[in-house]
């Protein structure tokens, strides 16, 4: 019988590469994969955008630290949302419970990555700023967060194959900071 693994957390910005980077290392350490973005979607059963236009940010921030809870379990890749280390309670969360890797996007990318999809339901925007203004300003809040929660911070403009090799590699050897 294998040991069950510590989960996995995936924690950045909008549009990083959480949930194709979460797929993929589920795949190759086959484990299982959650979305937690999904989980709260499904849990209210509409878009997040309709849920922040109806019952707003804190609302929507109550059911992604429940979906963040509800998803941890032994052999899980987690993809959370881009704000869910805003809440200390989910980061101490996700520091005790499992493994922390910061997905790296330079603000260029992430804002070609949002301007591509203007109107996704899964990623409603967070101000009324450009694409380029808003990744600026929300990284310059949250980016001390994603260093401060995670274990490893990894460059998530690598090619798929590079990316999750270079993860499964921190995940076994729980051991030295990958940094970018």
């Amino acid at each position: 019988m294998q040991k069950a693994q510590s989960p996995v957390f995936l924690i950045g910005s909008r549009a990083c590469g959480k949930s194709t980077a979460g797929r993929a290392l589920a795949r190759l350490l086959r484990r299982q994969f959650v979305d937690t973005d999904l989980l709260v979607q499904q849990e209210v059963g509409c878009s997040i955008q309709e849920m922040v236009q109806e019952h707003g940010w804190e609302y929507f921030r109550d059911a992604e630290s429940r979906a963040l809870q509800q998803a941890t379990a032994p052999n899980t890749i987690i993809a959370t949302g881009g704000g869910m280390v805003l809440r200390e309670a989910n980061r101490l969360f996700m520091q005790q419970h499992g493994i922390v890797f910061y997905l790296v996007v330079p603000i260029a990318i992430l804002s070609a990555r949002l301007a591509t999809r203007p109107h996704d339901p899964m990623r409603p925007p967070l101000t009324a700023k450009s694409a380029e203004e808003e990744v600026r300003t929300v990284l310059q809040e949250r980016q001390p967060l994603y260093l401060a929660c995670a274990r490893h911070s990894v460059d998530a403009t690598l090619p798929l194959p590079a990316l999750t090799g270079l993860m499964a590699s921190a995940i076994g050897a729980h051991g030295k900071k990958l940094r970018p």
